[in-house]
């Protein structure tokens, strides 16, 4: 329904799986509702602080907030950072779009944005993940993660795509600190590449997988209350050879580089390369945007130790001074621990696992006996 206020604006009051809130024309969403059945708001807060307000398609959030915190978290990876910041950026704005449609009926609701779905590629442990759970917080998206190896096409043995999608979406369900509903989520559907094949009976199987993918892709509902139509997806992926052959061939830049036809000429290699790896071209054609994260160089692990905020080695110093154990590494021990984690060539999952080892002796020998009183 729709509510009139002073200086004429006009409101509309929007259900939300947590209660009911207001959008002005604005695009800004206001003190929740007060109802019988609810007193949790949007952000999670309780009633007390309902004179908050979200920034929720205001404006406030924009691609430099988001690639200055996108940094914070994650080293390197600059190109790969713009695409995914960029399509973020335009996930934002169609969600608040859509949300706009119910307020405004002759104005925005004349367009649509289209989805801008992601391929991310690039080795194991370089922050694939990360990426896209951090600007899916940062940007207040409900995030949801998949892992093709467990799925199975629909009406086989195993957990089907749409199951999957529905049993994410069911487990944010207890949640109530996103800015936006399930209905924008952002999906990362990780190990792409392990959809190729090499025969016919797999080339069978993974291309009902794949099909499967392209329905949720294209949007589609799946049970009562969930649809995907306005979800964002993330593919991610190794795509060993296909980064070789690039490698060996000269990479050039995805986007729009120095000159048109040099960008057109790598996007369309790039999707014929992803097509012999044995990707539906109905599936590539629904993704706008492709990323290449890098390996990382020394300096790089060294910098996600010392300064990222995602730092698995902050994270045992944190906790382990939590019960009055201070353990700080030494340079030389720092540099001992990149070349160990460099040396297992699974990226930051390396590093955790050498962390683990650097650290074990400390929490084994330490004395955890309660201090209070002495």
């Amino acid at each position: 329904m729709a509510v009139k206020i002073q200086n004429s604006f006009t409101l509309a009051i929007k259900r939300s799986t947590v209660g009911l809130y207001l959008i002005t024309q604005e695009n800004k969403m206001t003190a929740p509702v007060r109802t019988p059945s609810s007193s949790i708001l949007l952000d999670g807060t309780e009633e007390e602080s309902n004179t908050k307000n979200l920034n929720t398609c205001s404006g406030d959030l924009t691609p430099a907030k988001m690639m200055a915190h996108l940094d914070s978290v994650v080293v390197g990876q600059a190109e790969a950072k713009k695409k995914l910041v960029s399509a973020t950026m335009m996930h934002y704005l169609r969600a608040g779009l859509s949300i706009s449609k119910q307020t405004d009926k002759e104005g925005l609701s004349s367009f649509a944005i289209h989805k801008t779905n992601v391929l991310l590629t690039g080795p194991t442990g370089v922050g694939k993940t990360l990426m896209l759970r951090t600007l899916a917080e940062f940007a207040g998206f409900p995030f949801i993660e998949l892992d093709v190896t467990k799925l199975s096409p629909s009406g086989y043995v195993g957990d089907s795509i749409f199951e999957a999608i529905k049993a994410g979406i069911e487990s944010l369900s207890a949640k109530s600190d996103y800015k936006f509903c399930h209905k924008y989520s952002m999906v990362f559907v990780d190990e792409l590449d392990k959809l190729s094949f090499n025969g016919v009976n797999e080339a069978g199987w993974y291309r009902k997988i794949q099909g499967s993918l392209l329905k949720i892709v294209e949007g589609m509902k799946i049970s009562a209350g969930i649809s995907t139509q306005n979800m964002m997806f993330v593919f991610g992926g190794n795509f060993e050879e296909m980064r070789k052959n690039r490698k060996g061939a000269g990479k050039k830049a995805i986007g729009f580089g120095e000159t048109l036809v040099d960008s057109s000429v790598a996007e369309a290699e790039t999707h014929e390369q992803l097509m012999k790896c044995g990707i539906m071209p109905e599936l590539l054609g629904r993704i706008a945007v492709i990323g290449e994260l890098e390996d990382l160089t020394k300096e790089q692990v060294k910098e996600v130790i010392l300064n990222s905020k995602a730092s698995p080695y902050s994270n045992y110093v944190e906790a382990l001074g939590r019960v009055g154990l201070v353990v700080k590494a030494s340079d030389k021990e720092i540099d001992e621990i990149v070349e160990r984690a460099m040396k297992k060539k699974i990226g930051l999952r390396g590093l955790s696992s050498v962390l683990a080892d650097f650290f074990m002796p400390h929490i084994l020998e330490h004395n955890y006996e309660n201090k209070e009183g002495k």
